[in-house]
């Protein structure tokens, strides 16, 4: 059993219509690969509330840059869609919350990236972050174990925010209590009931068990995962 797989049994994933991911260290990898997974049985959407790459892996007919449902609802016949519209360069956006909440009435599962971090391992919400619509019922937080023992100025996507918040001295480096904090904050501002934490970049971490206090600090499922290499970490 793969990652991906394991997270969807054991969170019993298959209930639910629409799930957001949000943080740093892989999102648009993991929701891909979600999306992948779910589409071989299900009509499955993959989309965006903020920003994203044009995903060179799809093909065509994949992918809906319209906001015309009816085009959604026939290309929607592959099983997996990618959707979006235009914004500038390679970066492609979020269609309407009008459009996004008639596409949910189309598919069967609809996987959302909820957020930008500008590649940085960890993330600081701001004010109207995470961008996660009243109707998901799961956001899963993808943390990047990279920026383990690293210094918080190089590793969180809004650090000045973070550090004036948490009041963090200028030299803070990421430990297991400030992951927590991180994480913590990150899902109080969002209200789905199903709330699960996956700790990715396992492989980039020496002494893994470092982070296996984690598990009894937060009060979510917490998975220690390398998407990379598709291993999953007991601790």
């Amino acid at each position: 059993m793969n990652t991906i797989q394991l997270i969807i049994d054991q969170e019993k994933l298959q209930k639910q219509h629409c799930i957001s991911v949000i943080g740093g260290g892989g999102k648009t990898s993991f929701c891909f690969a979600l999306g992948d997974k779910f589409s071989k049985q299900e009509k499955t959407i993959v989309t965006t509330t903020t920003h994203m790459l044009y995903p060179k892996h799809l093909t065509s007919k994949q992918i809906s840059l319209s906001e015309d449902i009816r085009e959604i609802q026939s290309k929607l016949s592959s099983n997996l869609l990618f959707l979006a519209k235009p914004y500038q360069g390679k970066k492609l956006q979020s269609v309407s919350s009008e459009v996004l909440s008639a596409a949910l009435s189309c598919c069967d599962k609809m996987i959302i990236e909820a957020d930008g971090s500008r590649q940085y391992p960890l993330k600081f919400e701001k004010e109207n972050e995470p961008a996660v619509p009243s109707f998901c019922e799961c956001v899963i937080q993808i943390v990047g174990a990279s920026a383990f023992h690293k210094k918080a100025c190089e590793t969180i996507h809004r650090y000045p925010l973070a550090k004036q918040h948490f009041q963090w001295k200028e030299d803070t480096r990421v430990d297991v209590s400030l992951m927590a904090q991180l994480i913590t904050y990150n899902f109080n501002k969002t209200h789905a009931q199903q709330k699960i934490v996956i700790i990715n970049q396992m492989d980039t971490v020496t002494d893994k068990h470092l982070l296996a206090p984690l598990k009894q600090i937060l009060p979510y499922p917490v998975y220690f995962f390398s998407l990379l290499n598709d291993i999953v970490y007991k601790m």
